[in-house]
């Protein structure tokens, strides 16, 4: 979902759909824009991240007949997604992944960002980090707020040799964070999903502290917040990294870095 937001079947540059499961009419407009960057670097303190809102599987077998126009697989040796240390706004490009930061907001409030806009690193006075991304904005009141990136631009990504994402960061916020799989996105984004709600995307709540810390998000802890479609993720169906704000949790203003996968066995 570079909201993932999409490309079609091709490889070349796109813009892609980031998706909230309450605005998929809102996100289907930003989903043609493609959206993928961090060092290894010591972790702070690993911090649970809330409960998903329901009970969710995970398959490696597609949930739909219909198989992704390209699949790129991951081999799971280069967890690295972001790390804003660069002035650009892509993602590390690595174990077969490309995409470009941007974000969506349904127009009722403002932030940092302009709407549609990629996101670049903003100078960081912390010990582990020059840069890191820095978002605020005011109250939304329709879908809210939703970022991220494509992981491979056009295509479908397996990331089944990786357990989950885990980042760093800090402030005012609670983000729901997960992915989108083609099934969840709309025909009309190169996606396999024919009746609403579409974007219905596999996430998890996380509440930051004040202060910077490691948080891990593990696939089997993503859920669907919408029931009428629920089904399991497949992992080897992956188009698009997505972190959200619904509106309850603005207004907001937080940091975050080095955006990870999670290796297997950790």
């Amino acid at each position: 979902m570079q909201a993932g937001l999409l490309a079609l079947s091709s490889r070349r540059p796109s813009q892609a759909p980031i998706a909230l499961s309450v605005a998929a009419l809102g996100l289907a407009a930003a989903a043609a824009f493609a959206l993928s960057a961090r060092t290894n670097r010591e972790r702070p303190p690993e911090v649970r991240a809330e409960a998903p809102a329901l009970t969710s599987s995970v398959v490696t077998s597609p949930p739909s007949p219909r198989a992704c126009p390209e699949l790129v697989v991951g081999r799971g040796d280069a967890p690295s997604i972001a790390t804003w240390e660069h002035d650009g706004p892509s993602i590390v490009a690595a174990d077969g992944r490309s995409g470009t930061w941007l974000t969506f907001d349904d127009g009722t409030a403002k932030q940092n960002f302009a709407n549609g806009a990629q996101l670049v690193g903003t100078p960081l006075a912390a010990a582990h980090s020059r840069r890191a991304l820095h978002l605020r904005g005011g109250h939304f009141t329709k879908w809210g707020v939703a970022f991220g990136a494509d992981l491979a631009t056009g295509a479908c990504y397996d990331a089944s040799a990786y357990a989950g994402i885990e980042f760093s960061a800090k402030g005012q916020a609670a983000l729901y964070v997960g992915v989108q799989v083609i099934d969840v996105q709309s025909p009309k984004f190169g996606g396999f999903c024919e009746h609403e709600p579409c974007y219905n995307s596999h996430r998890k709540r996380v509440v930051l502290d004040s202060s910077f810390k490691r948080y891990r998000v593990r696939w089997e802890e993503l859920a669907q917040l919408d029931s009428r479609s629920a089904f399991p993720l497949d992992l080897k169906r992956i188009r698009f990294l997505e972190f959200s704000l619904r509106p309850e949790d603005t207004p907001f203003d937080f940091w975050l870095d080095d955006v990870a996968f999670i290796p297997r066995g950790e």
